[in-house]
């Protein structure tokens, strides 16, 4: 099961019995960078990153939290909220009584594949996701604005697929919608799972709950070979 960090509160109890489920949290507190692949080594990629967007950046790179999603096209896709910001979302989901889960970017709920650009909202914003790890959440004036800018510099004409009431978009945009949903799905399991923003720091510590559904597998695989080894001396 997944929830918005927003809805949490009402679904706790299913959340903490999941195996592992999605909180998205709001997209508008962090940002998706694009920074060209370091020829160092791949194990030094993430302490170049801070450094490397050091002028872009509006705290302190010792401040922030960075996790590389993925590469594409020798570029790679970073993911970049304040450390404050994690541990402010962790505090709340961990308040829940959830104890093993993943954090990501609630604009990678929406579907995408090449050729698309996905738009939704949520409360009073407009998400958007126009690559497989690449989006935006901003307040509705500006997101069409940011949506034109997309089309218009698209290399490939766009579709659009629409996760949201079709009577709230600009009528110049409905001609292209090529996908619609009533809303955001917010259990789509469609997503990398190297978008998780707990790592580093902030990376989950095992607990017993987390290591319980591992131990039960190991045990019947124990008990499966022991019966067949028993099986097998008594035929003999």
């Amino acid at each position: 099961m997944n929830s918005h960090i927003d809805d949490i509160a009402r679904f706790a109890q299913e959340l903490s019995e999941a195996q592992e489920p999605c909180i998205w949290v709001p997209s508008n507190l962090l940002v998706v960078h694009q920074v060209p692949k370091p020829k160092a080594p791949k194990r030094k990629w993430l302490g170049l990153v801070p450094w490397m967007l050091e002028e872009k950046l509006l705290q302190a790179p010792e401040d922030m939290h960075f996790v590389i999603a993925g590469k594409s096209n020798d570029k790679l896709s970073v993911l970049v909220t304040a450390k404050s910001q994690m541990q402010e979302w962790q505090k709340t989901v961990e308040a829940s009584g959830i104890k093993n889960y993943a954090l990501n970017p609630d604009y990678l709920a929406l579907p995408w594949h090449s050729g698309l650009l996905s738009i939704g909202k949520n409360a009073e914003l407009i998400l958007v996701r126009y690559g497989e790890f690449e989006g935006f959440a901003v307040h509705p004036d500006l997101a069409w604005h940011m949506v034109a800018d997309l089309l218009q510099k698209s290399e490939a004409p766009l579709r659009l697929s629409l996760s949201m009431a079709e009577a709230e978009i600009p009528d110049r945009f409905k001609d292209q919608v090529e996908i619609r949903h009533q809303g955001i799905d917010w259990q789509n399991t469609n997503f990398p799972r190297s978008s998780n923003l707990l790592s580093g720091d902030f990376t989950l510590a095992s607990s017993p709950g987390v290591l319980r559904p591992w131990l039960k597998t190991a045990a019947l695989l124990v008990l499966t070979l022991a019966l067949s080894f028993v099986s097998l001396n008594m035929e003999n």
